[in-house]
């Protein structure tokens, strides 16, 4: 069952760089966004693990309100403000406890 079957929780869907789909998982709190991918088995492009590469850079396609920059420690490099370097990004944990379904979509900018 997904997220969205229980209309509550956030799914992350990661697309490469034609748009196309590459994992999807469940957010989970407190965690970046290659550490989720991680869990299932996936290794998303990371080099650093610190925000100071770009290495992991993604665009944010969808669910721009629901992505911290942050969630690790703040990125070391300019990101724009679509941007996430997934090694440091996350959800932000108010969408754990809004009771809502949340969906980010990022795009693999490397």
């Amino acid at each position: 069952m997904t997220n969205q079957d229980k209309k509550e929780g956030v799914d992350v869907i990661v697309e490469d760089l034609d748009g196309k789909e590459f994992c999807r998982f469940a957010g989970k709190s407190h965690k970046s966004f290659v550490e989720m991918a991680e869990d299932i088995g996936v290794e998303l492009p990371c080099s650093c693990c610190s925000g100071a590469c770009f290495v992991c850079a993604c665009q944010i396609v969808s669910g721009i309100d629901d992505v911290d920059i942050a969630t690790l420690s703040v990125p070391l490099v300019d990101v724009d403000k679509d941007q996430v370097l997934a090694c440091v990004g996350g959800i932000k944990s108010s969408c754990f406890s809004d009771g809502k379904y949340h969906k980010i979509v990022l795009k693999k900018l490397l």
